[in-house]
């Protein structure tokens, strides 16, 4: 169990990375962006440059925030729950989260492999955005590998509620 805890956590580091990138290329587009507006001279595809950073910026470090548990956790009346059923809510929830998140991937990555196929292009820079369609099926696919990852932890470790 450790060494797939140990794979999940160095794919999923290793997408924050490229999260990083991302983050960082949005802001440098956004800032000279601002820069030349001032001169009179803004860059054309701005807006779609900065919303297809934003997708990978946004879906690539979802595995990580998984497992470090830093998403949002409304639990205020499974608190209430003896540890058995509370372990077997989070179990359930672990499953119908893995089953979401592997249906947006699978649907994602089906749209980028028809962009792909299409060799379909942006409006104003006429690049091929398939990559960041990818981007997002891999953010949505690394989420599921690490719902699947809590929830086999839960089966092997009595006592851990998804903590």
């Amino acid at each position: 169990m450790e060494n797939i805890k140990k794979w999940n956590e160095k794919l999923n580091n290793f997408c924050l990375f490229f999260a990083g990138l991302s983050l960082m290329a949005m802001l440098a587009v956004a800032c000279t962006n601002m820069i030349l507006r001032l001169a009179g001279r803004p860059i054309s595809a701005a807006y779609e440059l900065v919303c297809y950073f934003g997708a990978v910026t946004v879906a690539l470090p979802l595995g990580y925030t998984q497992i470090k548990k830093n998403h949002i956790a409304v639990d205020i009346v499974s608190k209430t729950f003896p540890p058995s059923i509370r372990k077997v809510a989070v179990g359930i929830s672990c499953l119908l989260g893995m089953a979401f998140f592997c249906i947006a991937a699978w649907c994602v990555g089906e749209r980028a492999y028809t962009l792909w196929a299409a060799r379909e292009v942006s409006e104003t820079l006429r690049i091929r955005y398939f990559p960041f369609t990818f981007g997002v099926a891999v953010g949505c696919g690394l989420v599921a590998l690490s719902l699947l990852v809590d929830f086999l932890a839960l089966l092997i470790a009595p006592g851990e509620e998804g903590k």
